[in-house]
């Protein structure tokens, strides 16, 4: 799962270099969760609607999230439910996405 977290994560980058935002926030909190999901020796990731629940009853007592971090992960997870979301909170949801994956490597 790390390795399609990754994945996720350069397709979205990959995106966002061609100047096309559509399924870039999917991408991005798809990779998130995966990430978390694999860190915490899961196989599977949690669905968006279970995210915010899953994060903060066993990501941040576990110890792989600050409480910071999860409300930065909730903040990319409410994004992607989200429509017509500026290209603006798109790429510092990317961002913030790529500074978590630095920060669990």
């Amino acid at each position: 799962m790390h390795e399609l977290a990754r994945q996720k994560l350069r397709s979205a980058d990959v995106l966002l270099e061609q100047q096309c935002t559509a399924g870039v926030m999917d991408l991005l909190a798809s990779a998130l969760l995966m990430k978390l999901a694999a860190l915490n020796n899961q196989t599977q990731a949690p669905t968006i609607t279970d995210a915010a629940v899953w994060v903060y009853t066993e990501i941040v007592p576990s110890g792989l999230l600050t409480p910071e971090q999860a409300a930065q992960v909730g903040q990319v997870v409410s994004f992607s439910l989200g429509s017509n979301l500026p290209d603006m909170l798109i790429r510092q949801a990317a961002n913030d996405v790529g500074h978590l994956f630095e920060q669990m490597a």
